[in-house]
């Protein structure tokens, strides 16, 4: 059986792995039913209805942020690069992956300001996300669009 392309079975869930219990499984729904934009408008406000059921003491800001930029990061690097039109959405998703990169590995976005500047911490521990960036870096090279 092939997997389809955006499916939970073929993206990484390095940084989803990494949360807690409670959250991990409500990045799981999150993956299965927020769009991208979904998960950016959610990222914003701090918050998705998945967390309701989640007593307002026992909320945790920090942690839903970072469940919601795991499921960004699975949800980008589960992404073909035939699905991208034009320049402007191929530089729109690089750079939200670079700065929910950055959110989730703690890094100074001025001391590591690139996607290339964080391979070294890709590499080991996110080999998906790293090979994905590589591959769709390469595709748009050949068409002369740089991102970093």
């Amino acid at each position: 059986m092939q997997d389809m392309p955006g499916t939970h079975y073929d993206n990484d869930h390095s940084f989803i792995e990494a949360l807690p219990f409670d959250y991990k499984n409500r990045a799981y729904l999150i993956i299965r039913s927020d769009s991208l934009e979904q998960m950016l408008i959610n990222f914003n406000s701090e918050d998705s209805p998945v967390f309701d059921d989640l007593h307002k003491d026992t909320r945790d800001v920090n942690l839903i942020k970072r469940t919601i930029s795991a499921c960004l990061v699975a949800k980008i690097s589960s992404f073909e690069p035939t699905l991208f039109i034009n320049e402007q959405q191929y530089k729109f998703l690089m750079s939200t992956l670079l700065y929910h990169l950055q959110f989730l590995l703690a890094l100074n976005n001025k001391q590591y300001p690139t996607l290339s500047s964080l391979y070294p911490f890709l590499k080991i521990k996110h080999e998906h996300t790293y090979q994905w960036i590589l591959k769709i870096k390469a595709i748009f090279e050949k068409k002369e669009v740089h991102f970093d």
